[in-house]
């Protein structure tokens, strides 16, 4: 089952010619909600940042010409509602046609390891917890 929900996209230099971010920040009560769901044995932690979903992280996009030609847009996306985790991380597949077209039209592949879930499964991803 899946649901939809809307973030704005916010663009980021972490180093100039080396490193660029785009993230899709989006309504804290998704993460908060999953994160009550998970039983509390499992000690799942908000994280250090406000839930996002990583567009563009630790890559330099061959296209710089459209960096930024989305800042502040609205942008809708789908979420699945089964939550996923691994020794550290708690989250959830997410979904969204656009941002996959904004990465290529950056000269990236829709995916990379950055941006996909530890499970490397081709599709986006939301961090609702950690573990550390």
């Amino acid at each position: 089952m899946s649901f939809k929900s809307q973030g704005v996209l916010k663009y980021s230099v972490l180093e100039p010619n080396v490193s660029y971010k785009l993230t899709m920040v989006v309504d804290p009560g998704i993460a908060e909600f999953y994160r009550s769901m998970v039983p509390k044995h499992e000690k799942c932690k908000p994280g250090r940042y406000a839930p996002h979903v990583t567009v563009v992280r630790n890559e330099l996009p061959p296209n710089m010409t459209k960096w930024g030609a989305h800042e502040g847009l609205k942008v809708e996306f789908e979420y699945d509602a089964l939550i996923w985790h691994d020794e550290t991380y708690w989250w959830l597949d997410c979904y969204s046609e656009f941002l996959e077209s904004v990465r290529v039209g950056l000269g990236l592949p829709a995916y990379s390891e950055w941006n996909s879930p530890p499970s490397m499964k081709s599709c986006f991803h939301m961090t609702i917890g950690n573990s550390k």
